[in-house]
């Protein structure tokens, strides 16, 4: 029995996205959903993290969710996306010394879980940022 080809499959007419629209798409949905669910839930976000009044976690949510919402907006546009990388990739990175500044700082009194949940958002912020200079560096983008 002969295999035939799959015309969609090998059809050259399928575009392969470059890695950094991918790379920046998927921060800015992080970075919205992220912004989102802590505005939306400010009040069990300050209990579960031990930081913060939920009014200033409030501002948190919407400032990243706004930043996501731009992020999202610009890569569409698909202009300057190695200078959108470099923006995205700074902040995150400035993120995640936040982070740590947070975390060394024990300027809160987080608990155990809102200790982790730092460590892990910063680790993930920290890949996007990463995956946003390695896209850069990429002669396909």
């Amino acid at each position: 029995m002969a295999v035939t080809p799959s015309p969609v499959l090998d059809s050259p007419m399928i575009p392969v996205r470059p890695w950094l629209p991918r790379v920046l798409s998927a921060n800015a949905i992080f970075c919205s959903a992220s912004g989102l669910l802590i505005a939306v839930a400010a009040g069990p976000a300050a209990a579960f993290l031990g930081a913060g009044t939920p009014p200033i976690l409030r501002l948190v949510g919407l400032t990243l969710l706004a930043y996501g919402l731009a992020l999202f907006a610009l890569t569409r546009r698909g202009d300057g996306l190695r200078q959108l990388a470099l923006v995205a990739a700074t902040l995150d990175l400035g993120w995640v010394a936040g982070s740590a500044a947070l975390l060394l700082g024990d300027w809160f009194p987080l608990t155990t879980a809102g200790r982790w949940a730092v460590i892990v958002v910063a680790e993930i912020v920290l890949l996007f940022a990463l995956a946003q200079i390695v896209g850069r560096r990429s002669r396909t983008g």
